[in-house]
């Protein structure tokens, strides 16, 4: 799309985003039939939109996105989430019906390494009241086009680790305790992953024509492409207690592998044998990130940040904007917007004209939305 047209496109979203907001959103979801597209989306804090509050501690209700089901406060859930920011983007085209069930602290909610039942209720993909189950009876027979899933990090204990890095106290890279149950925990998410992709295949959200799932950003670059906690760009905010060197721990053996897992299992997923929706991992949104981490612009005391926005809340950011720490070391307004972009650079085909179908399922591609093409995911 050219630069006009993407600008057109932004403004045209920004109105029905206002309509969405304005009264009309729970009838588009009510409603799917009436429109051309369905998406919908679920999965964790990074689906729901946690960090990118509509409104202040001040100003009830905080969270503003898809109430339907009433979980809209306490799965924080907001209309600045990257996935209903794509979808508004896109009614700018073809009318767009958008729902969420995404909630802060999801996990997949597949069945425990040692046997058991399954996970239960908003907070899991998987089991009775989870997401699955939510959409397959809000939905029933009526085909969803695209869903977006954000879904991984609280089975590795996401939370668990961001806590112990900011602990002065606690070396977390070499924390014995910490670093074997993360890598622990990284070696059963192929486990997890394929059983939950496994349901959405064989029906469990209900009939899905396109998955998308996406990548999570990397938070810990700032500029000039240098690690936080570098002395040049230290943290701050809440995060002074975050060295240099743990930010590199979580980077590369965190943040990398639990990318490279969701990645490989959309690959088995998309390429299982039998009829089932067509999957693409969304890549490109860390290089979004990159440069743009939680250690820059104000009030960072090196003062040659300011001016380049940080994508990521700091834990002050958190608090002063939605009155609580959980949106900390999340994606702010600005990154939700960057991850909204790469969901509509990945679906924008269910609004252009002449929609083709989707990517072949052997092999998988991945939207490298940085660098605005798709490309096989084994490729950098």
């Amino acid at each position: 799309m050219d630069c006009l047209g993407r600008t057109l496109a932004r403004a045209l979203s920004m109105v029905a985003l206002t309509v969405l907001v304005a009264g009309t959103y729970a009838t588009l979801v009510a409603s799917p039939a009436a429109a051309q597209v369905v998406i919908v989306s679920a999965g964790d804090s990074y689906a729901s939109g946690e960090g990118a509050a509509d409104g202040s501690p001040s100003a009830f209700p905080v969270w503003r996105g898809d109430d339907t089901d009433g979980l809209a406060q306490p799965c924080h859930r907001s209309t600045l989430a990257g996935a209903a920011v794509a979808a508004a983007q896109l009614g700018g085209y073809k009318p767009v019906a958008f729902a969420s069930v995404a909630c802060t602290g999801s996990v997949t909610g597949a069945t425990p390494p040692g046997g058991g039942s399954q996970g239960s209720g908003p907070q899991s993909l998987l089991g009775s009241g989870g997401q699955f189950a939510t959409i397959k009876s809000r939905f029933g027979g009526t085909p969803i086009d695209a869903l977006t899933l954000s879904i991984g990090g609280n089975d590795i204990g996401f939370s668990s680790i961001v806590k112990a890095c900011l602990d002065p106290a606690t070396f977390c890279e070499i924390d014995p305790i910490l670093t074997s149950l993360t890598s622990m925990l990284l070696a059963d998410l192929p486990r997890r992953l394929d059983e939950v992709f496994a349901a959405v295949n064989s029906g469990a959200a209900g009939t899905i024509r396109f998955v998308v799932v996406t990548e999570y950003p990397d938070p810990t670059i700032g500029l000039w492409g240098l690690r936080c906690g570098n002395p040049v760009v230290p943290g701050f905010a809440g995060f002074d207690g975050i060295s240099e060197d743990e930010a590199t721990w979580a980077s590369i053996a965190v943040i990398a592998p639990l990318n490279a897992a969701i990645q490989d299992a959309v690959f088995r997923a998309n390429t299982a044998p039998g009829s089932h929706p067509a999957w693409a991992f969304v890549s490109g949104i860390s290089s979004r990130f990159s440069t743009h981490g939680y250690c820059t612009d104000f009030p960072s005391p090196s003062w040659w940040t300011w001016g380049n926005p940080r994508y990521v809340n700091t834990l002050l950011d958190s608090i002063t904007a939605q009155g609580d720490p959980f949106g900390s070391m999340h994606p702010n307004a600005s990154g939700h917007a960057e991850i909204a972009d790469a969901l509509y650079s990945a679906v924008w085909f269910l609004v252009a004209p002449q929609t083709p179908e989707p990517a072949p399922r052997d092999p998988v591609i991945c939207f490298d939305t940085y660098f605005k093409k798709r490309v096989p995911c084994n490729e950098d």
